[in-house]
């Protein structure tokens, strides 16, 4: 007797998610489509808790490939899944019962070739995690994009293998490099109604600086890997800027220059303070006004700060030759 053909494949990289792997499995095997066969490949990276026990309790596949990048995961689980669809999904994140509902209504548009949203917070989160959701809740709830957040993702798999997949030389912004390269042929969907909720949100300002010091690590590489974007100017402006207002007010101290220091103040509340009016003006959260500062400061700290290691990157690959040369 031969297997069904699998509609869509769902793809989850992990490691260590034993917190959440139950969850997130469950939701995905309670979310069905008349006549839409599943399947479920959990992609281990060498977890030491109870993850992939769990997995295999729940009947999912397990593909276990420790020390790999997060993008190598994704694709290795990609390869190893037969579905005509492939959807990514993080293993801290759960997905609504409509979820393969509404996914597969605007994936099956043949100008289409990915689908997805930011996904929602779980109630009851604390102020960091609201305020930095505000962003989310400012996006349209149906509208074209050009790149979606690959932790609630579904793609075509034609495409996704015509374009090779994703960029296995990006440890982060891998889903937007990604996302360039599709929208040179096909269209991206964001629709909200493809619901989702990320239980992995950064809890405190000092998670939120970790986290987005990671993932602005690869920034500029990703620029130089899918070329430039205008929509990526804010992103890439701003760390320099950030850097440049630190400079400016250290500066002061060693050559004592009118309005230096200001300038640099300037520099450093630039970012922060456009990103707040932006939200509050399209969500009207004026009660967040000194939180959304608060936070997106943080932000660009954390921006800057993966700018800078950037920097020391490319520097040390410009002067490596020089150094081993005879």
């Amino acid at each position: 007797m031969t297997s069904p053909e699998i509609d869509v494949s769902f793809v989850i990289p992990a490691k260590n998610e034993e917190q959440f792997i139950v969850q997130c499995i469950k939701s995905l095997q309670d979310c069905s489509d008349a006549g839409v066969t599943t399947e479920i490949c959990v992609v281990d990276n060498g977890s030491t808790d109870g993850t992939v026990g769990l997995a295999h309790t729940l009947n999912a596949r397990v593909i276990e490939h420790p020390n790999l990048s997060i993008s190598a995961l994704r694709n290795v689980g990609a390869m190893a899944s037969t579905g005509k669809w492939i959807a990514f999904v993080d293993a801290d994140v759960t997905v609504a019962p409509d979820w393969l509902e509404n996914a597969l209504r605007e994936i099956r548009l043949p100008e289409v070739a990915a689908v997805g949203s930011s996904p929602d917070i779980p109630s009851g989160s604390n102020w960091v995690v609201r305020t930095w959701h505000l962003q989310v809740v400012s996006r349209p709830d149906y509208c074209e994009r050009e790149w979606l957040a690959s932790m609630n993702m579904l793609v075509r798999r034609d495409l996704f293998e015509q374009i090779g997949g994703f960029d296995e030389t990006l440890t982060t912004c891998e889903d937007v490099d990604l996302g360039y390269r599709i929208t040179r042929l096909y269209r991206i969907i964001y629709d909200k109604r493809i619901r989702a909720t990320h239980h992995g949100e950064a809890q405190s300002l000092r998670q939120l600086f970790r986290k987005e010091a990671w993932r602005g690590s690869y920034n500029y590489r990703g620029l130089l890997r899918h070329g430039w974007r205008a929509s990526e100017i804010p992103s890439l402006v701003q760390p320099l800027l950030t850097i440049g207002g630190f400079l400016c007010i250290f500066a002061n101290f060693a050559v004592d220059l009118a309005g230096v220091t200001q300038a640099g103040i300037l520099m450093l509340a630039a970012f922060p303070l456009a990103k707040t009016f932006q939200i509050i003006q399209k969500t009207g959260a004026r009660h967040s006004f000194f939180a959304l500062v608060i936070v997106w400061t943080i932000y660009s700290f954390a921006r800057a700060w993966s700018a800078i290691v950037e920097f020391k990157y490319f520097l040390i690959k410009l002067i490596k030759p020089v150094l081993q040369a005879p």
